[in-house]
């Protein structure tokens, strides 16, 4: 029986690969590459691939942006996210465009889960913490900002003046 040939292997690679997972374009032909098929090799695989339809970064993309959008993470987490992973920008941008409207909904839920999360400690040390969870997932400062005075709103709204306190 004939040796298969370094492309038949690394199809077969790849095949393993992608079964472990999706994966962009980039990371499945740096994974075959730290394997050490040859760049030409790699190549031709990856490009059979994407004709069969077992490589789409744009499905790839679609997945880890709704995976990360649930979540509660920003654009900027995502878009970070998708870049680490091998994503092309302009395939980033697509998605960031399709999940736009979706922003200030995906702080105010993300917010409102820590702020609820939060809700035994003092007033001060929960903005802080609070603040600084939004921050790591990505959220702007001036968005947060905005989230807090419409958050501190409500809780006046509900007769939580705890939150107001004039004297300090």
């Amino acid at each position: 029986m004939a040796e298969p040939s370094p492309e038949e292997n690394a199809w077969n690679t790849a095949l393993r690969l992608l079964e472990a997972g999706d994966k962009s374009r980039r990371q499945l032909g740096d994974r075959l590459v730290q394997k050490r098929f040859k760049e030409d090799v790699v190549m031709k695989v990856l490009d059979r691939l994407e004709a069969r339809g077992f490589l789409n970064d744009k499905v790839f993309a679609g997945r880890l942006a709704e995976k990360l959008s649930g979540r509660s993470s920003s654009q900027r987490k995502m878009a970070f996210e998708m870049h680490r992973r091998g994503v092309p920008p302009e395939v980033i941008q697509e998605e960031l465009t399709r999940l736009a409207p979706d922003e200030d909904e995906r702080l105010y839920h993300a917010g409102l889960k820590q702020w609820k999360k939060l809700s035994r400690l003092a007033p001060e040390v929960r903005t802080r913490r609070a603040f600084g969870a939004l921050a790591r997932q990505g959220f702007d400062s001036e968005s947060i900002r905005r989230f807090f005075e419409r958050v501190l709103r409500e809780e006046k709204n509900k007769g939580n003046e705890a939150f107001y306190d004039d004297d300090k």
